[in-house]
């Protein structure tokens, strides 16, 4: 029987809740009294966090949606059960976690 694998009704919520929170900070009093320079060093660190997350958001979206019922790997078995796993990924906008398929088969190592 086959995992079942997690569904993105609501894709990039992440990237989209940071966008809210930037935009909601920008608009308060707080920032009414910051130089033009305490906006750019603050703007530059939070945009490259929306990216990060929008670059993440967008790897493990398209994931599930490509899934085959089973593969064969170079050994010739197939392998049909399939498992969503983490694996951390450093990139240049900072780290970031993936969530790829797995195939394996009882007793044969995996196939990612």
């Amino acid at each position: 029987m086959d995992n079942i694998l997690p569904e993105f009704d609501t894709p990039f919520i992440g990237a989209t809740e940071k966008y809210i929170e930037l935009t909601e900070y920008l608009q308060s009093t707080k920032t009414s009294a910051k130089t033009h320079r305490e906006l750019e060093s603050f703007l530059s660190g939070s945009v490259r966090d929306l990216i990060r997350l929008l670059l993440e958001e967008h790897l493990n979206m398209r994931v599930p949606g490509n899934i085959w019922k089973s593969i064969i790997g170079s050994d010739g078995i197939k392998r049909s059960y399939k498992q969503l796993h983490s694996r951390k990924l450093i990139t240049i906008f900072g780290k970031i976690t993936r969530t790829p398929i797995n195939y394996s088969h009882p007793g044969k190592s995996r196939f990612l």
